[in-house]
């Protein structure tokens, strides 16, 4: 399962020199718990994400691309209704961002606290000796 880390752009826009606004940076991944965010891996997800002061925004991308949640919300996290299979989009904006959204890939991608099966075309771990 490829992640998607978006990182800033240059400060000034090559063609006119005029200074940009940074894009928020942001990944998209794939949800492959069995039963989705359900309450608890979504309570997971909330506890990691709060450890961060950026604040944090996730979209099901797969149910409804225009509506972000509070990633600090197991409310909002459970209103996405995000199933197994399904991909989001996290984006974080503020002084610790990129290390929100390395640790939030790395928990999604370990199966929020519960046992997933390995992604699609990863080769499976090799027999003990």
């Amino acid at each position: 399962m490829p992640t998607t880390l978006v990182a800033c752009g240059p400060e000034r826009s090559a063609s006119s020199g005029r200074r940009r606004r940074c894009a928020t940076p942001e990944i998209e991944l794939e949800i492959r718990n069995p039963s989705g965010l359900h309450a608890r891996p979504a309570a997971t997800f909330v506890k990691a994400a709060a450890a961060f002061g950026s604040d944090i925004r996730l979209v099901n991308l797969s149910r409804d691309p225009a509506r972000q949640v509070n990633a600090k919300s197991v409310l909002g996290l459970l209103a996405a209704g995000v199933a197994h299979g399904q991909r989001v989009r996290v984006s974080a904006e503020g002084p610790d961002a990129s290390e929100a959204l390395r640790a939030l890939a790395e928990l999604v991608e370990s199966g929020v606290g519960e046992q997933v099966e390995p992604p699609a075309g990863s080769a499976p771990p090799a027999p003990a000796s």
